[in-house]
């Protein structure tokens, strides 16, 4: 999946250079845009440190996500807000239920603001609820808290409207779930596709 994503991020360059705006020596903008302030996005994508039980048996791979973002630029490429993430409830043997969300404080720089597509990174920090339900009525809850570090690229549709592709690294605090599951690593990887507006 993650040459999938490197593949789309350069369709995604490619379609930007042919179709683009092209920028020639010494040529000004004629019009001049109005700053667009706030961002809200939506993606889809798959992230998760792996979970394992005592013995190393593995109870969960990757995590299918759905993530909210919700931005406001002081410049034209530079964006501060807030994140969610919620995972896909994960099964185990016996109806045993894992649950895992995500929040947190987002930071947006776009490298290439005047370029189509345009390259950005992202830094995040926030905190990460995971529960286990095991068969009998008992649960147990663990929040820890991350950070990330990632790349995008995003290309501008219409009307404000833009589609983006991101990679992330994550680092999660702590590993220990509770005495029976933890997690397999405490870095992982986390892809996304995602469609937004500026306004």
């Amino acid at each position: 999946m993650i040459k999938k994503l490197v593949v789309l991020l350069f369709a995604l360059h490619v379609a930007g250079s042919v179709f683009g705006q092209i920028y020639q020596a010494g040529q000004r903008e004629e019009r001049q845009e109005k700053l667009a302030r706030w961002e809200v996005s939506a993606a889809w994508g798959r992230a998760g440190a792996g979970v394992n039980d005592l013995g190393g048996g593995h109870l969960v791979n990757k995590e299918d996500a759905l993530s909210l973002r919700g931005l406001y630029y002081a410049t034209p490429w530079l964006g501060v807000g807030l994140e969610g993430t919620w995972f896909s409830d994960e099964h185990f043997p016996l109806n045993n239920t894992y649950k895992h969300t995500r929040y947190g404080a987002v930071v947006k720089g776009i490298i290439t603001p005047h370029t189509r597509p345009s390259l950005y990174v992202l830094g995040g920090v926030g905190r990460s609820n995971r529960e286990l339900s095991y068969l009998g009525g008992i649960h147990h809850k663990k929040h820890s808290m991350y950070a990330s570090v990632g790349v995008g690229i995003e290309m501008p549709l219409a009307y404000g409207i833009f589609a983006a592709a991101e990679l992330q690294r994550i680092y999660n605090a702590h590993r220990q779930l509770d005495g029976l599951v933890r997690l397999r690593r405490y870095w992982e990887t986390a892809y996304a596709l995602r469609l937004g507006i500026r306004f």
